[in-house]
């Protein structure tokens, strides 16, 4: 059994994670952002027990507090009979399950407009570069992926003038930045 969870095994888990529970705290149901980044939590607090039937996404805090919470150590125990007695593909799966682009695609721009629509609302503006680093550091946490030229292509996209989700502008500065398109 590995020691610390791996990159590798990071990887290989980060999408069936995704797809199993979604992308939300396990236990407060919270969103991640560049300040609550989501971290691979070990259910039954055995920091080598690496299955992926005992591994959700936690906030730091909230995996922090479960060490202390009785309500919490309950939750963890019927999500791993939960996920135990699922079907589900498990590490000792013989196939490959390594990301293709095309997931590792998705799964970014997910994160991307995730990120934006959380960080626009009310009217609120970002700026573009601020944004796109806080972005990348949240794939790369997440998923070990992410540049920012791809990120800048994901906001291109969600920003064109036909049928996007926001609108860039420049500041009275002459910066860039993105706001939420209210239709």
């Amino acid at each position: 059994m590995v020691r610390k969870l791996s990159y590798n095994l990071k990887k290989k888990y980060f999408s069936l994670i995704l797809q199993r529970d979604g992308h939300a705290c396990f236990y407060c149901k919270g969103k991640f952002s560049e300040n609550h980044i989501a971290e691979y939590e070990h259910l039954n607090n055995i920091e080598t027990d690496n299955r992926l039937e005992n591994l959700v996404f936690a906030h730091h805090e909230c995996n922090n507090r479960k060490k202390f919470n009785t309500d919490l150590q309950i939750l963890a125990t019927e999500k791993l009979r939960e996920n135990e007695k699922a079907v589900f593909v498990g590490e000792g799966n013989e196939g490959d399950v390594s990301l293709s682009e095309q997931e590792i695609s998705k799964i970014n721009r997910g994160i991307t407009k995730m990120f934006l629509t959380e960080h626009t609302m009310n009217g609120q503006s970002l700026m573009i570069n601020d944004a796109v680093n806080a972005i990348v550091n949240l794939c790369n946490h997440n998923n070990s992926t992410g540049s920012q030229s791809a990120i800048y292509r994901y906001i291109d996209a969600m920003c064109n003038s036909f049928n996007g989700d926001f609108i860039k502008e420049k500041n009275p500065d002459g910066k860039l930045s993105i706001r939420k398109k209210y239709h």
